[in-house]
């Protein structure tokens, strides 16, 4: 049986975590801030498509992730991520 080869999960800088996300939550922060970002990007621009391969990639719920997007100040970090995204796509 051939072993497979799994990518494995960066950890984001502190500095980038407070730019994307003001109160990331104690368990899976950087898979936050991951989740965050992969809501941010334009689903045609995406290596993932749906929530579904997220949560596989990163193994996280999607229990999990459907509570995240509840949670207070989920949509103002995908808004600061997403802007984020694109000031480096225009700058």
């Amino acid at each position: 049986m051939a072993k497979v080869k799994r990518k494995k999960v960066v950890k984001p800088k502190a500095e980038k975590v407070q730019k994307i996300a003001k109160n990331p939550p104690e368990k899976k922060p950087a898979e936050y801030i991951e989740f965050v970002k992969f809501i941010a990007t334009p689903q045609v621009m995406r290596d993932m498509k749906t929530q579904g391969n997220f949560s596989e990639k990163f193994k996280v719920s999607e229990t999990t992730l459907s509570e995240w997007k509840t949670r207070e100040g989920f949509w103002d970090d995908v808004l600061r991520a997403r802007r984020e995204f694109f000031k480096d796509k225009t700058s």
